[in-house]
């Protein structure tokens, strides 16, 4: 929730994926939000990374 309040303190918008979710179920909630930074929880961070390469996006992921 910290993370959250500093992103939006930021003037930068969340978007939530579930852990539940494929790689390719996750691009497609991103494809719409078009991120520049992705910070993920450590373990999910890879599936993020496929996601995120799935629709070509130009983001860097932090893992956290």
């Amino acid at each position: 929730m910290i993370l959250a309040l500093g992103v939006w303190r930021a003037g930068a918008a969340v978007e939530a994926l579930s852990p539940l979710w494929t790689a390719d179920e996750s691009a497609r909630v991103l494809a719409g939000a078009v991120p520049r930074v992705a910070i993920a929880f450590a373990p999910f961070a890879p599936m993020v990374s496929t996601a995120l390469r799935e629709i070509a996006a130009d983001t860097e992921v932090f893992a956290i």
